[in-house]
C-alpha cells in the first residue's frame, strides 16, 4: 500500500493512502469523550491538510463508551469536515458493545451533505470508499 504516516499516538493513529486520496484513522484502546474530541479534532487537522475526500474510520480496536461527544460530533464535528472536503466517511464497528453503543448514538442524529455509513468488515468499507 502506498499509506503515509500522519500521526501515531496511542488512541489514535492517521495514515494517508495517496494512490485512492483515503485518510486512515485507527482508534485504540479506550476511549472518552475527552479522547474522542481530542482524536476528532486531530483529524480535522489532517483533513485540512492533506484535502482527503473519503475518511476510513476504523474502530475496532476501540473500547469504551464515548457517547458523550455523540451529539457533538454530529452537529460540529461533521460539518466541520464537511467544510474542509469530506464526502464519504466508512466508519468501521468496534466489535465491543459499549463502543459500538456510543457509534450508533452519533449516527441517530442526522448528518447532512457527508455521505457515512457504518461497516462491520474493513474489507468492505475500503472497498466501497474506492469506489465512490
Amino acid at each position: 500500500m502506498h499509506r503515509r504516516t500522519l500521526l501515531q499516538e496511542p488512541h489514535i493513529s492517521l495514515h494517508l493512502d495517496v494512490i485512492h486520496d483515503i485518510l486512515y484513522v485507527e482508534w485504540a484502546g479506550p476511549q472518552t469523550e475527552e479522547t474522542a474530541k481530542d482524536g476528532c479534532g486531530k483529524l480535522l487537522k489532517h483533513v485540512v491538510s492533506t484535502r482527503a475526500a473519503k475518511v476510513f474510520n476504523d474502530n475496532t480496536l476501540a473500547t469504551g463508551i464515548w457517547s458523550g461527544a455523540a451529539e457533538w460530533e454530529a452537529k460540529v464535528w461533521f460539518p466541520a469536515l464537511y467544510k474542509a472536503g469530506v464526502k464519504y466517511f466508512a466508519w468501521v464497528l468496534s466489535p465491543e458493545l459499549y463502543s459500538q453503543l456510543s457509534t450508533k448514538e452519533t449516527l441517530k442524529h442526522t448528518i447532512n451533505d457527508i455521505i457515512v455509513l457504518s461497516f462491520e468488515e474493513k474489507v468492505s468499507a475500503e472497498n466501497w470508499l474506492k469506489v465512490m
